[in-house]
């Protein structure tokens, strides 16, 4: 006779959530860095993390012959209010069909919805344009696509022509891709250059780290009206008042600001 111990659903549950808690605040982690930053036996935390993948709430990559552990959105997920993403190969399903659902194919290029600073940058858009959605946005302009989800959110959400810009070719490549997917080539236009079309755009999103942000502050003054808005993110909670005050020098001022596992994200005005 053979016996075997089941794992009580309590605990699988407690362990599911360690996992997917950790991993919302990174990136990707190897399986044994996930092992290492719990009290459970390494046994049962590689089950619960092969359960996760076979119920697609995670998903297995191997980059230069090591395997990584990441959140996955093989199914549609809830990035913010009126904000879904959906895979390709996935239609939303009838109580999501209200929302702004964006399709993204699984790339290498940064910001598809994993890391805090994509999702922050999503959020902060969309308060953004539904609390003010008598200003028309006529010019957007998305610097540092990556996989091009702000561009396509910005567009989704009402801006009538988008410039996206970034100096990786993977990038615009990706972009390229996921623009097409969700039938958008007419109003957004992908420039890999890190310079842009010299407009005055009503919305500019910017998802880079601290020092580029510092960098853009006066030519972002000279290019967004008046009435516009300036959507930042990719830089830490003890960065956020080096950000602003530059900003403040160049006569721009924060109106909204948010903070997710120690990455911040902030709205701006003129």
């Amino acid at each position: 006779m053979s016996f075997f111990l089941e794992r009580p659903s309590v605990m699988t549950n407690s362990i599911e959530k360690a996992i997917l808690n950790i991993l919302s605040k990174t990136e990707r982690l190897t399986p044994s860095q996930i092992v290492s930053q719990l009290s459970y036996p390494r046994r049962v935390v590689m089950q619960t993390i092969n359960d996760l993948v076979c119920n697609e709430q995670l998903l297995f990559t191997n980059e230069l012959g090591t395997t990584f552990v990441r959140l996955s959105y093989n199914k549609p997920v809830i990035i913010s209010e009126h904000i879904v993403l959906i895979p390709p190969n996935r239609t939303i399903p009838k109580d999501l069909l209200s929302r702004v659902a964006i399709k993204l194919s699984r790339g290498a290029a940064f910001g598809d919805g994993h890391h805090p600073t994509t999702s922050l940058a999503l959020h902060l858009l969309d308060e953004t344009l539904y609390k003010n959605n008598t200003i028309a946005v006529k010019n957007a302009l998305d610097i540092g696509t990556g996989t091009g989800v702000l561009a396509i959110a910005a567009a989704m959400l009402g801006a009538k022509s988008v410039f996206a810009t970034d100096i990786d070719p993977i990038a615009v490549y990706e972009a390229q891709i996921n623009v097409k997917l969700n039938q958008l080539t007419d109003c957004i236009t992908l420039i890999k250059s890190d310079t842009y079309p010299d407009h005055t755009y009503q919305l500019i999103m910017a998802n880079l780290r601290l020092p580029s942000l510092i960098h853009l502050a006066a030519n972002v003054y000279k290019q967004i009206d008046k009435s516009g808005f300036i959507i930042c993110s990719g830089y830490t909670n003890e960065e956020s008042q080096c950000l602003i005050r530059k900003f403040e020098q160049h006569n721009m001022k924060c109106i909204d600001h948010k903070q997710l596992n120690n990455w911040a994200g902030g709205v701006f005005t003129r």
